[in-house]
């Protein structure tokens, strides 16, 4: 079978942080594997071996992902190019455009001018945040500076343009022959925009499983390590976090981690000191994917506190460590966890409710074991990318091609 990936993000590479980055290339690169002839378009490579495969740069000289919209602009009529020249010399089986798709804003050049002529798949898609983040700049996801005075008018430009971009994301969503979602609810918001339902999907991210080690929770420690892992903004409500540790500080030994840097960290440094707390909570700064393991093995706990999510891929991790999950009750962390059963889910913004949750762990460790072993199991028979994900996403292809 030969598969077009086309786009196939701005980076590919094995550890790139971010979801969405780590889908992307998964994807695309486990299926290529068992494909050789496939072929993978994406904006530049930082590969620390070679592939059995074909993969094209758009971007050969750039070192830093680009997110801004001039570059987007930049980027789709770049892989347009590239897409149709390929179609032009090889016959693909399949074009599955894995660059993250949002609804509404994002399109596929090659599928609106109908020159893919192949079946042609989406995906994944996860839902629209809910709450947007105002103090990152999405130019450089790790730098949250001003826009220039060029950005800004780029912005005017795509505000204004939205009427044509919402056709543009339909009609591309409509050529396709099946579209991957991530979860039950984005396939329910795509059908109320009058997507058929044969036409879409359901398969969630995935994680390498072999790349985590489950660490049983050691009950004589006397101390709960509760460790949260994101970029620090304030959709991620990591105050939220904070605040429950000192409702619970006052009865019980805890220790919270903060691995992640971001806009918000000043100001969660600040709420630190103002309750007293230095010697409870660690911020541990931006620390690489590959490193965030050693993290996952101290820890106890994973809490998340967000306040609009997609398919958070570290729930994934943390669960495949052992751990314990607390969270609110948003996107993939609802779809992972099952309350009760490998951990909590509580309502957004109910810091109490999160304290009430770290007190009772504490006083029930067996529970912390149990809920680790069993999120541990969870994320072996559905999440698993070679024995599970991948599979799944094979089977489509040989669907779409009957």
């Amino acid at each position: 079978m030969k598969i077009l990936f086309s786009p196939c993000h701005y980076i590919y590479d094995e550890v790139s942080g971010g979801s969405e980055f780590s889908w992307a290339f998964n994807i695309a690169n486990r299926i290529a594997c068992k494909n050789t002839e496939s072929v993978v378009v994406t904006g530049f490579t930082k590969l620390e071996s070679r592939k059995p495969y074909k993969i094209i740069e758009l971007q050969k000289k750039t070192t830093n992902i680009d997110t801004s919209l001039k570059n987007a602009i930049r980027f789709n009529i770049q892989y347009f190019i590239e897409t149709t020249r390929q179609l032009n010399y090889t016959n693909f089986d399949v074009v599955h455009h894995v660059l993250p798709f949002s609804i509404g804003n994002t399109f596929n050049l090659s599928a609106v001018f109908g020159f893919v002529g192949r079946p042609f798949v989406v995906g994944p898609i996860q839902n629209a945040l809910t709450y947007q983040d105002t103090d990152v700049n999405p130019s450089n996801i790790r730098n949250a500076q001003s826009f220039s005075k060029q950005n800004s008018i780029l912005q005017t430009i795509y505000k204004s343009s939205g009427f044509i971009l919402n056709i543009l994301s339909n009609i591309t969503l409509k050529r396709a022959k099946k579209i991957v979602v991530i979860n039950e609810y984005t396939r329910n918001f795509l059908i109320k925009k009058g997507i058929k339902p044969n036409n879409i999907s359901i398969i969630p991210p995935g994680i390498d499983i072999r790349k985590f080690e489950y660490v049983p929770y050691d009950k004589k420690t006397g101390v709960l390590e509760i460790l949260v892992v994101c970029y620090l903004v304030k959709r991620k409500a990591v105050d939220l976090i904070i605040e429950a540790v000192n409702y619970s500080i006052k009865e019980k030994n805890i220790i919270l981690r903060i691995v992640g840097d971001g806009p918000q960290k000043q100001y969660l440094e600040t709420l630190v000191e103002r309750l007293g707390l230095q010697s409870n909570v660690f911020f541990e700064g931006f620390v690489e994917n590959y490193m965030i393991q050693e993290y996952y093995k101290k820890a106890h706990v994973f809490v998340n506190m967000s306040r609009s999510e997609g398919f958070a891929t570290v729930c994934l991790e943390a669960m495949a460590s052992g751990l314990a999950i607390i969270s609110s009750k948003v996107g993939g962390f609802q779809d992972a966890i099952t309350d009760g059963k490998n951990g909590y889910l509580v309502e957004q913004e109910d810091t109490k409710g999160l304290a009430e949750k770290m007190v009772y762990l504490i006083d029930h460790p067996e529970l912390i074991a149990s809920f680790g072993k069993r999120a541990r199991q969870e994320v072996e028979e559905k999440y698993d990318w070679d024995k599970v994900i991948i599979p799944r996403y094979l089977d489509l292809y040989d669907e779409i091609l009957k």
